[in-house]
């Protein structure tokens, strides 16, 4: 997978995406001191980006009731946390602490809350089966290293 970035200014106003022959032009939709979020909806799903700027700050600490996601690191390293949620929000088993690297691929389906713990300036990429919605974001502070 390729990644080209179109900038204006300093923050990039998209992503591109190569898959083989196809290209994907994804739109910025949330940036923070922590990172960029850019996405893309089709029919088949929703192709997201994360660009990571800094490692001191977890990406994630949230589950989604509605939404599953299949993240792909395509640059740096880290690891993840992730563990089941009962209705009320508290933790059902047992965390898993996965280490990150290029290639790693974390499968996250719904009602399984996740922490990302990232390098500055890593990137993945992620197939998710609903666009970007941080009413679906779902916080859980006990997810933490």
């Amino acid at each position: 997978m390729d990644v080209s970035f179109v900038r204006n200014g300093d923050t990039p106003d998209y992503v591109i995406l190569k898959f083989d022959e196809e290209k994907l032009e994804l739109s910025s939709v949330s940036t923070d001191e922590r990172r960029a979020i850019y996405e893309l909806d089709t029919l088949n799903g929703t192709y997201q980006f994360f660009e990571v700027f800094c490692s001191d700050l977890p990406l994630g600490k949230h589950f989604h009731l509605k939404k599953d996601e299949e993240f792909t690191i395509l640059s740096g390293k880290g690891f993840v946390l992730l563990c089941t949620v009962n209705d009320d929000c508290s933790q059902k088993g047992e965390v898993q602490k996965i280490d990150l690297v290029p290639g790693s691929v974390v499968k996250v389906p719904s009602g399984t809350a996740h922490t990302f713990y990232l390098d500055s300036e890593s990137s993945m990429a992620c197939v998710s089966t609903m666009p970007f919605d941080a009413s679906d974001m779902i916080p859980v502070g006990w997810l933490v290293q």
